[in-house]
């Protein structure tokens, strides 16, 4: 399976095997409200705490956004040196995602090497694909979560 366009979302997946990604929580105060940052790190791993989830929400909801669809996924990066692209590897509830993120024709070199071709692309979001997962799977619930 195959997820982006080289033409629009300069964005190219493939269902891989799975890799524990590594996470480094970091935060910031910005006129007294706290928001989070999560960057992938090799070397570090630490869980943003909830009180720092609940004030994003909240700030969220102050500023007339409602929630209307959640899904968590953990991703590796991956960068060449001297390479404007960069892999990363998705682990989703619903598969393993690479996406090849980058200029157009870096993606479409990349996925060449892997053995694919602009067919191959997923142009949709995760929430799209969760849509059509859930219309597979009757019983699956609302948001795309690890349960």
């Amino acid at each position: 399976m195959v997820r982006a366009s080289s033409q629009q979302a300069h964005t190219m997946s493939v269902e891989a095997q799975a890799i524990t990604p590594t996470v480094l929580w970091a935060g910031r105060l910005i006129s007294g409200l706290a928001i989070a940052f999560l960057l992938l790190d090799a070397g570090m791993k630490l869980v943003p705490l909830e009180p720092v989830i609940d004030a994003m929400r909240t700030i969220a909801g102050r500023l007339g956004f409602n929630a209307v669809f959640r899904y968590q996924k953990y991703r590796t990066e991956y960068k060449q040196p001297s390479r404007s692209g960069v892999a990363t590897l998705d682990e989703t509830p619903i598969g393993v995602y690479l996406e090849l993120e980058g200029q157009p024709a870096w993606i479409d070199r990349t996925a060449k090497k892997l053995g694919y071709t602009e067919q191959d692309y997923i142009t949709s979001s995760y929430g799209r694909l969760y849509l059509e997962w859930r219309e597979r799977h009757k019983s699956a619930p609302h948001d795309m979560l690890f349960r």
